[in-house]
């Protein structure tokens, strides 16, 4: 809703228009987003793989994916450190699986510059075989 002031301010700006609904006219203003805005972050996360990108990811690299079902993008948990973990800043993983949250924040880390931290805990969890580790 506007004030009687502010439509008149977009009226005069060529931000207002009346639209004809069935049950009648409704007026419609145009919002113009600031030049530097004041929400932080978008509430739509782009650019961020998916699990079957990561449960792929995992098979490649550790040639099984017995291990871990669900692994979780690292390109997902790089967005949430970079909105929620500071520079400098310690992040605990208390349900670290594959070690996603330790890759992002390393890939985080060599991209900026940064001096991130983690700890990463994983309960032991019966698996029906182990995956065989990677060849150096």
């Amino acid at each position: 809703m506007l004030s009687k002031e502010a439509w008149l301010e977009h009226t005069a700006k060529g931000l207002t228009e009346w639209i004809k609904r069935e049950y009648g006219w409704m007026p419609y203003y145009i919002e113009i987003a600031p030049d530097e805005p004041t929400a932080p972050w978008s509430t739509l996360w782009d650019k961020v793989d998916q699990n079957r990108q990561a449960k792929a990811e995992f098979t490649d690299l550790m040639g099984s994916e017995v291990a871990f079902q669900t692994p979780k993008p690292a390109s997902l948990i790089k967005k949430v450190l970079s909105m929620a973990a500071g520079d400098e800043d310690i992040t605990l993983d208390f349900f670290a699986g594959s070690g996603t949250t330790g890759q992002a924040g390393l890939e985080l880390n060599e991209a900026d510059h940064a001096e991130r931290k983690f700890i990463l805990v994983q309960l032991p969890e019966p698996t029906e075989s182990k995956p065989t580790p990677p060849k150096p």
